[in-house]
């Protein structure tokens, strides 16, 4: 079910996307970091810290989960209301991967109601988080602007109620008996489609070396497979934590 929040609450809706990655988003830290206002980021640092150990200690409900959330950072979160509409808008559309690269000219095409000259701004804000990339054009529709995939993984929940998150997480339970994940393995047991595998396959491979993934010129996976050593192993345990961590490493041939 895909998560929603009032329209006139856009920080609320991130906070939600937040709570929909769940206690273990260190993955996300940087995204996280600089999507909130901080004079001390040490300080913030050790505050997500006992954040997770509490909620994951003592909270399991998605909603009391965001309770907790808010109730600790919403008055820190900054991120314009053009920022947030441009970020939805970049993973809205179900035919077009999102992190496939549009004119800044499509962007104000896709939010006739905003200012064109405020999406021109909030695109440098959200650049200025590291949450997209933009590539000065002189062609038609002007600058190209591509999603990292930190906004698709925080953003993603609230346009498709699919969780990037969640989808690694189920990845990580698999690397604990496996040495190796393949992207069309997935994609045929679990009956997702190409966007899905792929967002989830860009996560999971933040735990793994760059050379631990096999990354050939494939029509449709970005990552085709994710080889699992002891070190990436670990990694992913850290990541899912609690009982789904549980079981044996997979027994290495030789």
């Amino acid at each position: 079910m895909a998560l929603t929040a009032p329209q006139d609450d856009k920080s609320r809706a991130i906070l939600r996307a937040l709570a929909e990655a769940g206690a273990s988003f260190f993955p996300l830290a940087g995204a996280l970091a600089r999507l909130y206002q901080t004079t001390h980021p040490a300080q913030f640092a050790r505050e997500v810290e006992l954040w997770q150990v509490d909620i994951t200690a003592t909270v399991n409900a998605l909603d009391a989960r965001l309770s907790a959330l808010e109730a600790r950072y919403q008055p820190k979160l900054v991120l314009s209301d053009v920022a947030f509409d441009i970020a939805l808008w970049l993973v809205a559309d179900a035919d077009r991967p999102p992190h496939w690269p549009v004119s800044q000219g499509d962007i104000v095409a896709g939010l006739p109601d905003e200012d064109p000259g405020l999406i021109a701004e909030a695109v440098h804000e959200l650049a200025d988080l590291e949450l997209v990339k933009v590539t000065p054009s002189l062609g038609d529709g002007g600058d190209r602007v591509r999603a990292l995939w930190p906004l698709i993984w925080l953003f993603e929940p609230l346009a498709s109620g699919v969780s990037p998150v969640r989808d690694a997480a189920a990845l990580a339970v698999k690397a604990l008996t496996t040495d190796h994940l393949e992207a069309q393995a997935i994609h045929d047991e679990n009956d997702w489609t190409v966007r899905r595998v792929n967002a989830a396959f860009a996560l999971a491979a933040t735990f793994a070396p760059p050379t631990h993934e096999s990354s050939p010129s494939h029509p449709v996976f970005d990552i085709y497979g994710i080889h699992v050593d002891a070190g990436t192993r670990r990694r992913l345990r850290a990541f899912i934590g609690g009982p789904a961590a549980e079981g044996p490493a997979p027994q290495t041939a030789g």
